[in-house]
């Protein structure tokens, strides 16, 4: 249980750095905790089935399939929260990516990584 709350205060802060960093991505305070709740959900259930599905497009471009698959279950996210605004897509990857390293520092600084 504690896992779970460690990663949903990961995702909100990294949707508050995205918020921040890009003009092109809108959240409400709502929207960034709904969305936060929505990624963990999507992150647990939907990305394993989708990387498991998707592993030749990974296979094929070394790895570079998870960035696109990353910024699909973003737009997913994105899609189903009211308050949640994006400009484009490839804003989206990019933002994946910012997501990504913002909770991987926030697990190193704090020792939450297992």
């Amino acid at each position: 249980m504690r896992r779970i709350g460690w990663t949903l205060l990961c995702n909100f802060l990294g949707l508050w750095v995205i918020n921040a960093l890009f003009d092109g991505i809108v959240l409400t305070n709502r929207a960034m905790i709904m969305t936060a709740v929505l990624l963990w959900i999507l992150n647990s259930t939907l990305k394993p089935v989708l990387k498991v599905l998707t592993m030749p497009l990974s296979w094929i471009s070394l790895g570079l399939w998870s960035l696109i698959l990353n910024g699909i279950i973003l737009y997913a996210a994105f899609r189903f929260v009211p308050g949640a605004y994006f400009s484009s897509f490839g804003l989206l990857v990019v933002s994946a990516i910012v997501l990504s390293f913002v909770n991987t520092l926030v697990n190193k600084l704090f020792g939450t990584e297992k």
